[in-house]
């Protein structure tokens, strides 16, 4: 969470439209083609699968990660590299993320999720241009190729009223097995202002993340929420939906220092905070934690000095966090 600059903001605009679907901004969902050794649209599967809700359906269990990477930290190949790795390299099947949402992707770590082998073969990516993404960063989501649960459907970004041009990112997933409760789901990838600016635009970014959710009537809105105030520590259910860390530890009686992912491994301009959330729709979640960063070690040497000086730098100014969820 970067101080950055703020775009001007006239004080009293509406942080979003009236209406959920002005203005949203398709998007081509990515896969790797071995044969043309690029990466090239995919084409929806129209009808995707049966849209019918099926009583008495077995439930479906689904992993999503969710992670803010950094766009300003140095050695951004080593570092994604090594983040990517920890997350889906020599898992199972049962532990591979089915989705994987990204936050401050900058070109340099777009390169390098291209470029990963695992994510070729496994995973459709989101975007493949980065030219108009302002301040240079973007949120970015991965879902998990080859598997017989779901199959994409569309993809678009809302903007947001923002003083950093923020959007969410909007991905739906069509069940190929439907449950008792849907037939499809929608996930949806936020990076909702940081700091705390004047008009704070964040209460109604995650309103209006949240009419598209409801749209859809299942899923997730997940990603960095730059919770930083009071008020920002019960937007997701004041908006009605549930706080997936809070649903899991009810009693702790210190719900917010248990989850913070900012903070927790250097010291920061800002005490630690619960920045990174997942706030549900229609799910059950049935598992939750916080992902630790490791570190790279950077060669900071002197040419002029004999001895070798190493500085540990972390993956991410941010955890990551992981959630089990039951359709």
């Amino acid at each position: 969470m970067p101080a950055m600059p703020a775009a001007e903001v006239q004080e009293g605009e509406p942080a979003h439209s009236s209406d959920p679907d002005a203005a949203l901004i398709r998007q081509n969902l990515l896969q790797y083609s071995p044969e043309t050794e690029s990466w090239d649209p995919y084409t929806l599967i129209s009808p995707p699968c049966s849209t019918e809700i099926v009583a008495g359906s077995p439930a479906l269990n689904l992993r999503l990660v969710t992670w803010n990477i950094d766009a300003f930290a140095p050695v951004f190949r080593d570092r994604i590299n090594s983040l990517l790795s920890s997350i889906i390299d020599s898992k199972s099947d049962d532990e591979m993320p089915d989705i994987i949402l990204l936050q401050e992707v900058n070109s340099g770590a777009l390169n390098v999720l291209f470029d990963h082998s695992q994510v070729r073969s496994s995973y459709f990516v989101t975007d493949a241009d980065p030219s108009d993404w302002m301040y240079g960063f973007q949120n970015i989501t991965l879902l998990r190729k080859a598997f017989a649960v779901f199959v994409p459907g569309p993809v678009y970004r809302v903007p947001f009223r923002s003083h950093m041009g923020r959007r969410a990112l909007v991905c739906d997933l069509h069940l190929c097995i439907p449950t008792s409760v849907a037939s499809a789901l929608r996930i949806i990838n936020v990076h909702l202002d940081s700091l705390d600016l004047h008009p704070p635009f964040r209460p109604a970014q995650l309103a209006l993340a949240a009419e598209h959710l409801r749209a859809q009537g299942v899923g997730c809105i997940a990603g960095d929420f730059n919770a930083l105030s009071t008020e920002d520590a019960t937007l997701s259910e004041d908006l009605g939906l549930v706080d997936a860390w809070k649903a899991l530890n009810p009693e702790t009686g210190d719900q917010e220092k248990l989850g913070h992912t900012w903070g927790v491994q250097k010291e920061e301009p800002y005490p630690p905070k619960r920045l990174d959330r997942v706030a549900c729709l229609g799910l059950e979640v049935m598992g939750m934690g916080i992902l630790p960063c490791g570190v790279i070690a950077v060669d900071v040497s002197d040419e002029d000095e004999d001895e070798d000086e190493v500085e540990e730098v972390l993956w991410s100014d941010h955890c990551g966090l992981w959630v089990e969820f039951r359709v």
